[in-house]
């Protein structure tokens, strides 16, 4: 990433809060926010900061909303190609744990399904749910 392209997380945050207000002052019927899973457990990194505070001034405002929180995009991958190829090792750092992946093609038609239908959950859905 070229640090050109880099937007702090601080800054993504104001811009956020601001485009709600808007949304408020010029009655949106519906909100979908595409935040991240498990936002309350990383309230102090900085990608995770945003959101979380964000989701909060969404629920605040009163205005019905599909808060959609995905993991890790399949479409990831793509940055680790010649890792992949050229060493035959996964550069992520998962461990043992694994982590469920979504297709962003997924999150698109869960946020169109949201915005047209009026599919307003009220509460995060996470892109793909966790086995139980």
């Amino acid at each position: 990433m070229q640090t050109a392209d880099y937007v702090p997380s601080t800054v993504i945050r104001l811009l956020s809060l601001i485009a709600l207000s808007e949304a408020k002052r010029a009655g949106a019927e519906r909100i979908v926010y595409l935040s991240v899973h498990d936002v309350g457990k990383g309230p102090h990194l900085p990608h995770f900061a945003s959101k979380f505070a964000i989701e909060h001034a969404i629920v605040a405002s009163g205005i019905p909303f599909t808060t959609l929180r995905p993991n890790n995009f399949y479409q990831n991958d793509v940055w680790y190609k010649d890792v992949i190829m050229q060493y035959g090792v996964y550069p992520q750092p998962l461990g043992s744990a694994g982590v469920s992946r979504v297709d962003t093609g997924d999150i698109a038609s869960a946020a169109a399904n949201a915005l047209t239908k009026g599919d307003t959950q009220e509460r995060p859905i996470l892109l793909p749910a966790p086995r139980r």
